[in-house]
């Protein structure tokens, strides 16, 4: 489960009410903790939760849950998170290629709770007209964004799962 929190704040504590109404239907839970965009560049937040997801599998038994039926949960930020990790099974681009584990980080299934799916749709002309009429003031806060939140340019398209699918 993964936190929400604009991708700056939140801890893990807040999936507590979720996860106990979850754990009570029989199924286990593991809250998250990932680095947030202050502390680290995109992707290394995603890449925190994927290698969360492989230790979970490699110590299955420990834990008493089946590594071939994982499922991801997000809320908010967290769901944005939860649905960029699922459309980027087997994705190198999101692996930490210095993590010894003898798991992949594949989900079986996501579940987003209000993220966001697609930053600007592929196939939407939404922005269309703003953008010839104020590309320059786009371009500046689109900078910006990127600097707050710590997303390269070239990286930036790659943080909408949508684009993954």
């Amino acid at each position: 489960m993964i936190h929400g929190g604009g991708w700056r704040s939140g801890n893990k504590n807040q999936m507590q009410f979720i996860g106990k109404e979850i754990v009570a239907k029989g199924y286990s839970c593991f809250a998250i903790e990932y680095r947030l965009s202050l502390e680290a560049k995109y992707p290394e937040g995603v890449i925190d939760v994927k290698n969360a997801i492989k230790f979970i599998k490699d110590n299955a038994a420990k834990f008493n849950v089946d590594p071939n039926k994982i499922a991801i949960l997000g809320c908010s930020s967290g769901g944005q998170m939860a649905a960029l990790i699922g459309t980027t099974n087997n994705n190198p681009l999101f692996e930490d290629k210095e993590f010894k584990s003898r798991s992949s980080s594949k989900v079986h299934a996501i579940i987003d709770v209000d993220g966001v799916l697609a930053f600007k749709h592929p196939e939407s002309s939404e922005g269309d007209m703003a953008s010839i009429l104020v590309r320059r003031k786009i371009r500046r806060n689109t900078r910006k964004l990127e600097k707050r939140f710590g997303v390269e340019p070239y990286r930036s398209k790659y943080a909408t799962s949508i684009i993954h699918l």
